[in-house]
């Protein structure tokens, strides 16, 4: 094969120029947030990160299907969003569905860690004759405190009313301790109840949820106070305590004791 004319190499070399001239910052600028908008100017966008480790859970933005997490896809970026507000929504069939309002900002990515709690329960018996009835004799023996502490957030019950109170420096608290505040607070209000709270523990596994027993009823309740604050029924009875241990929470309703893994 002989050498390639003089003009042909000149056009090749012009036309990869080009290519590093002008693809090549175009890349670098939407890798790093910027994009085009409607009205062709160069805008800069942000984005959302959600974690949700049940499979099948579909991930709404708006109206829109943006992802159906699976066994190897559990972590889900939407890219390339205009900075405003946008509902976040995640549905599953057997959960009861997961919203939230999140601020998506320029140059930044908003990321969330969706609460999802099954829609039944499934509690079993605990009796007499069994080992776990010994363990939860020993766990409704004593008192519950009103205050808890999980990694770097303590939380409190006083009468109907729930705080959470962030350890560290404020520079590095969780986003619910600054959002809709204009400055980030070590010590918030999370939720005031319509009666006393009468047991308060962490979620088993997490330290932005909450386990909480009043009234008639046991309840998970996330920390994040924005909108949606999402709240759902674990257990509905006459007076009903719970305890946590290992990752179990045994529930206890009169002389009915029950134990279910979260």
């Amino acid at each position: 094969m002989g050498a390639m004319p003089k003009k042909v190499r000149i056009a090749y070399f012009l036309f990869f120029a080009f290519i590093f001239i002008v693809a090549i910052p175009t890349l670098l600028l939407y890798a790093t947030g910027y994009s085009l908008d409607d009205a062709f100017n160069l805008t800069r966008r942000g984005g959302v990160y959600v974690y949700v480790p049940e499979i099948g859970a579909q991930i709404f933005i708006g109206d829109d299907l943006r992802a159906t997490t699976s066994r190897f896809e559990k972590e889900v970026l939407v890219k390339n969003l205009e900075a405003k507000n946008y509902l976040l929504l995640v549905s599953h069939e057997n959960f009861w569905p997961w919203a939230k309002f999140v601020d998506v900002k320029k140059g930044e990515v908003a990321a969330r860690f969706p609460l999802l709690v099954p829609k039944i329960m499934q509690f079993e018996e605990v009796l007499k004759n069994s080992s776990d009835y010994l363990i939860a004799a020993k766990l409704f023996a004593t008192s519950t405190p009103a205050l808890k502490v999980g990694g770097d957030i303590r939380v409190s019950a006083s009468g109907p009313s729930i705080r959470a109170e962030w350890l560290e420096a404020t520079s590095t608290a969780p986003y619910y301790f600054c959002e809709e505040r204009a400055v980030c607070q070590k010590n918030i209000n999370i939720w005031t109840a319509n009666s006393k709270i009468d047991t308060l523990d962490f979620f088993p596994g997490r330290e932005d949820a909450v386990l909480i027993s009043f009234d008639n009823g046991i309840y998970a309740l996330e920390l994040d106070t924005s909108a949606y604050q999402n709240i759902y029924p674990i257990f509905r009875g006459q007076n009903p305590d719970f305890r946590i241990s290992g990752g179990f929470v045994y529930v206890k309703d009169g002389a009915y004791i029950a134990t279910t893994e979260l």
